[in-house]
């Protein structure tokens, strides 16, 4: 029996099955994004059509934020969170958001909104956004400096007890 589950792969090929893991993990990730904005604002079908997709999605997220936490990395492209990282991405996101909800509240009204009613949701939706995502940012990077710190502890004393 121990044969049989016995590994039979090499590095290399361990190495290319993770690469291969991710870019799964991450066409899942943005296809289930597409799918979930296509069905509730662009099209306008009803909740239970997509809110499975948007609960997936979520799972994948979070999963994500707390495995890179965990580990002690922000992101693949920076290893240490900044202030300007976190308003650039919180700009991103919360321009995409509130343009994407925007132009499909506006055709969901039959293009009757007049455009300050268009330019006040879109403000009140961006606004809103950037302040939620800049402060779930800054607890995130509150949370990464904490395990950081706990992981600079163990190490450095993990080599005090080498020496």
């Amino acid at each position: 029996m121990k044969r049989y589950f016995r590994r039979r792969i090499d590095e290399r090929q361990r190495a290319d099955l993770r690469r291969v893991e991710s870019y799964g993990y991450w066409i899942a990730f943005w296809l289930l994004l597409a799918s979930v904005i296509v069905k509730s604002v662009i099209i306008g079908r009803p909740k239970e059509e997509w809110f499975t997709e948007w609960v997936i999605f979520m799972i994948l997220a979070v999963y994500n934020v707390v495995s890179l936490a965990w580990i002690g990395v922000w992101s693949e492209n920076s290893p240490k969170p900044t202030f300007a990282s976190s308003v650039s991405s919180s700009l991103l996101g919360s321009l995409g958001f509130s343009v994407i909800y925007t132009a499909g509240t506006w055709l969901h009204s039959g293009r009757t909104m007049g455009m300050d009613e268009v330019i006040f949701l879109f403000a009140l939706w961006f606004i809103g956004l950037f302040v939620l995502l800049i402060a779930a940012f800054a607890a995130l990077m509150w949370i990464y400096r904490i395990r950081d710190r706990r992981l600079q502890k163990k190490m450095d004393e993990e080599l005090e007890e080498e020496e």
